[in-house]
């Protein structure tokens, strides 16, 4: 159970970080910045999709946690 209520608050961490951002993930706002510093600048760390996917929930899962102290 806290295993699906992380997963349902890192969706709600991501939407909020969308709206916040006004849906422009490339257009030098926040995320576009957030993706370099993560993932490096043109690929420099080139990983495979599901890792980067799983890397971003992992993240959204941490930044839930903490927000709820």
């Amino acid at each position: 159970m806290r295993k699906l209520i992380e997963i349902f608050g890192g969706a709600w961490v991501l939407c909020c970080l969308l709206v916040r951002c006004k849906f422009r993930t490339r257009q030098g706002s926040y995320l576009h910045w957030r993706n370099e510093t993560a993932f490096g600048k043109d690929g420099q760390f080139d990983i495979a999709p599901s890792q980067r996917r799983r890397s971003v929930w992992s993240w959204a899962r941490w930044a839930w946690s903490i927000r709820r102290g």
